[in-house]
């Protein structure tokens, strides 16, 4: 009992200052409903007596919010206060990418649609075992909304915990995992495409001028299908080079591929502000990866870059 007590106060004491000195050494851990709380308590030690300090969780907005509109927070409060009696700091990971089963029912038409124009199945995630992606299309506006009210409930829901060590308010871009080709090409999505392209180029006349077109209307502009696309991240830059193959609905594509990330960038910002609606003082981190999408006939994969550093301008850590 003296020797627990000990290692407690050590721990509580390595981790006094949230953006000092101390650097968050952790593992993840719980990906509901797995580990079952019988082994919570004997696992949380093992990790505080091998030296680790701090456990991640990931928060599923599938698990959370089973139920529209129920939010169900009581498996991580347990995780939280036996971490905290055990000296240990966490890291919530929103993981809002896992989305409910109700999700098309409650925002019909939401589903993503790829590039051949198929509107996309979702299913179970590999790696997790409650909720279903790609899920709703973020730029439909129903699917967004939902998706703030949760973002919103774990800001509220742990702002007062004294062991939190960070929110992550994206933990990895995978937003488009299962959707057997290249999304999102719904109406939203191209909406959204469009008035980037009006901010980007002053108009449709300016668009004409640049890529040399006589469009009409801007529901005549489309970002084009599959180009042969390859990404080459080089050290000596912050910014992706893409090569790609002569042809002009390539070009169009092209451009698709940056408006991608600058978007996701802007939905990192609604992210952060969301958590922090509930005057939440700690950390917002997030974790960026590239998504892929297979191509429409099975080979290698074309990536959509994330530019990590326009995503750490935005968080803390």
């Amino acid at each position: 009992m003296g020797s627990d007590l000990t290692n407690k106060n050590e721990c509580k004491n390595q981790n006094q200052t949230r953006r000092g000195t101390v650097i968050n050494l952790g593992a993840q851990y719980y990906r509901p409903p797995f580990p079952e709380p019988r082994y919570w308590e004997e696992d949380l030690r093992a990790l505080r007596d091998a030296g680790l300090n701090t456990v991640q969780l990931w928060v599923l907005w599938s698990w959370v919010e089973a139920v529209p509109g129920e939010f169900r927070f009581e498996d991580y409060d347990q995780l939280v206060a036996l971490a905290d009696g055990l000296g240990l700091g966490i890291v919530l990971s929103t993981i809002a990418e896992i989305q409910p089963y109700w999700i098309h029912r409650e925002v019909p038409g939401s589903e993503m649609v790829t590039s051949m124009g198929l509107k996309v199945v979702s299913s179970n995630r590999g790696e997790c075992h409650f909720g279903i992606t790609p899920g709703g299309c973020t730029d439909h506006p129903g699917v967004w909304e939902r998706m703030a009210r949760f973002l919103e409930a774990v800001g509220r829901q742990y702002q007062g915990a004294t062991n939190l060590r960070g929110l992550d308010a994206w933990n990895e871009l995978r937003w488009n995992v299962h959707a057997d080709g290249l999304v999102c090409y719904c109406p939203h999505t191209l909406e959204a495409f469009r008035r980037w392209l009006d901010e980007r180029y002053g108009g449709l006349d300016g668009l004409n001028r640049a890529w040399k077109r006589r469009y009409g209307n801007w529901d005549e502009v489309w970002p084009g299908k599959v180009p042969e696309i390859e990404i080459v991240t080089p050290k000596s830059t912050a910014e992706s080079f893409l090569y790609v193959k002569s042809g002009a609905a390539r070009g169009q594509r092209l451009l698709f591929v940056f408006f991608s990330p600058k978007q996701k960038t802007a939905r990192l910002r609604m992210r952060k502000g969301w958590l922090k609606s509930g005057r939440m003082k700690d950390l917002i981190t997030s974790r960026t990866i590239s998504a892929g999408a297979p191509r429409v006939d099975g080979s290698r994969e074309v990536v959509i870059p994330a530019n990590q550093w326009r995503f750490s301008v935005l968080v803390e850590a």
